[in-house]
């Protein structure tokens, strides 16, 4: 009986260490992520941003900047439905169901934005072009990335004939809802709206999508209260454990205007007060992060 006992803790704990370390490669697969997203992506969204800023009028801004805002908070709420939904048992639909609204929201933001790319439609035309190669470059990058983790961290099923862990199974049956490729992915009218609507935010860390309700529900909640008059801002937000905890500030152009770090010495909830910050009236985003996947908001400042 002991020795029963010994074996089944010895497979607990080997268990529970191997899911310790696959959890540590795949922290370490979102890290990778997140640098190649930092130092390839944002630098040229950053510049697509600006020459579609610069050749807009400011009626046509202002209607892109708002549009910008909606698809910001549609793509939180997205990504919180796809962290936290279960679907229900004989409902194949109800992922899809549950999703109509916020997609024919989007599909109206879109419309709002087409008399403007009509109004300059040799830009956009020439920028569509740009985009494309860039665009299915990146795709390819972070598809390799994971491919290589899945190949070093994922350990194999074992193959049986008519298994669908073989790898000639269920050839010749179809080639999924978009065939070869996501249809999405490969629309250049619709890369060019995800260009168009970036607000210069970070992008969600993709692998953030795998993670259990329990874990993206440890957010820090940050909140940013803006003091113009003081040339100062009041930061509040939940720490989960000590440590040091970088904000970054930037404006709607995506130019970084502020970075600070907040030294925390216990987790809990944090009010911090940043000095030296002047910003003029506007619309400006934060992201707050302690190397993991940053939160991001954003603040108004009107004087």
């Amino acid at each position: 009986m002991k020795r029963i006992l010994a074996i089944t803790v010895f497979i607990a704990f080997s268990s529970i260490l191997l899911f310790s370390q696959t959890q540590k490669n795949f922290d370490d697969l979102k890290a990778d992520i997140r640098t190649y997203a930092e130092q390839n992506i944002h630098p040229q969204m950053n510049i697509w941003k600006s020459q579609i800023d610069k050749e807009l009028n400011s009626d046509e801004l202002a209607i892109l900047n708002n549009a910008r805002a909606k698809a910001t908070e549609f793509k939180k709420d997205g990504l919180e439905h796809m962290r936290n939904f279960t679907p229900d048992r004989g409902n194949k639909g109800g992922k899809k169901g549950k999703n109509n609204p916020m997609r024919e929201q989007m599909q109206e933001m879109h419309s709002q934005l087409l008399p403007i790319i009509e109004n300059h439609s040799d830009f956009f035309a020439n920028l569509k072009e740009e985009i494309q190669p860039k665009s299915e470059q990146w795709q390819n990058d972070m598809r390799t990335m994971k491919r290589e983790w899945k190949q070093e961290n994922v350990e194999k099923p074992e193959c049986t004939n008519d298994s669908a862990n073989c790898p000639n199974y269920g050839k010749g049956k179809g080639k999924g809802k978009h065939g070869k490729g996501n249809k999405f992915e490969k629309n250049p009218q619709h890369q060019l709206m995800r260009v168009m609507l970036w607000d210069g935010s970070p992008f969600e860390d993709e692998a953030n999508l795998f993670q259990k309700s329990d874990q993206s529900a440890a957010r820090y909640n940050a909140n940013v209260f803006p003091n113009p008059a003081n040339d100062a801002i009041n930061l509040e937000f939940n720490a989960p454990t000590q440590g040091v905890y970088e904000l970054t500030i930037s404006d709607v152009s995506g130019n970084v205007v502020s970075k600070q770090n907040v030294n925390v010495s216990s987790a809990g909830k944090i009010n911090h007060v940043i000095t030296g910050v002047s910003l003029g009236n506007g619309v400006y985003n934060y992201t707050i992060t302690k190397g993991g996947i940053p939160e991001s908001g954003r603040f108004v400042i009107q004087k």
